[in-house]
């Protein structure tokens, strides 16, 4: 039953722009990161992945989010952590602190007219105030995590922006007749 429902998929297997530039820019970013000494790309892998979109304006407005919100986040959090730090640190000081720092997050980011920012700075927020009980820990956590979050995001831009523009494709690699990809279109959006 499972095989024949397999073979009616009727599934082409297509690569396209988008995916072979996000494996090209996550590739740069582990290995220039690992010749910089910089044992963990995560944060620059993640910021690269978001950042290529299928358009250069998506590109570069993700971007720009990607680093206001981890700007924003580590900013924060660590000013929040240090007016904290006279307190014990238990579960309801650091659930004070995530609240206090997400909340002014969002009318900074707000205030900022930079709402697409809060998501990556929330996330930013509680990496640091969830996973850190060293006072001069977050600060450095805070700058690393926004340098390669930069970097990333650099390299996805560059990546997206000058390995074969998006003025120059439309269509996928491997299945390259534009009328095939539009109907293969309207067969994943029917209703089954």
């Amino acid at each position: 039953m499972i095989v024949r429902g397999l073979v009616e998929m009727k599934y082409r297997f297509k690569i396209g722009m988008r995916t072979i530039k996000t494996l090209l820019a996550v590739a740069i970013c582990i290995i220039s990161l690992a010749f910089m000494g910089v044992p963990d790309p995560f944060f620059a892998c993640i910021a690269t992945i978001f950042v290529i979109q299928g358009d250069k304006d998506g590109s570069v407005q993700n971007a720009k989010n990607r680093v206001w919100g981890t700007l924003f986040g580590s900013i924060i959090s660590n000013i929040v952590f240090l007016c904290l730090s006279f307190l014990p640190y238990n579960a309801y000081v650091q659930a004070l602190a995530a609240c206090l720092s997400i909340f002014l997050l969002i009318q900074i980011a707000l205030y900022f007219k930079k709402p697409a920012a809060i998501f990556p700075g929330c996330i930013v927020i509680c990496a640091i105030l969830c996973t850190t009980t060293n006072i001069q820990m977050p600060f450095i956590y805070g700058i690393k995590r926004t340098a390669y979050t930069l970097y990333g995001a650099i390299v996805g831009l560059v990546v997206n922006l000058y390995v074969y523009p998006h003025h120059l494709h439309k269509q996928s690699i491997i299945c390259d007749d534009e009328d095939e990809l539009e109907n293969d279109k309207r067969v994943d959006s029917s209703p089954t």
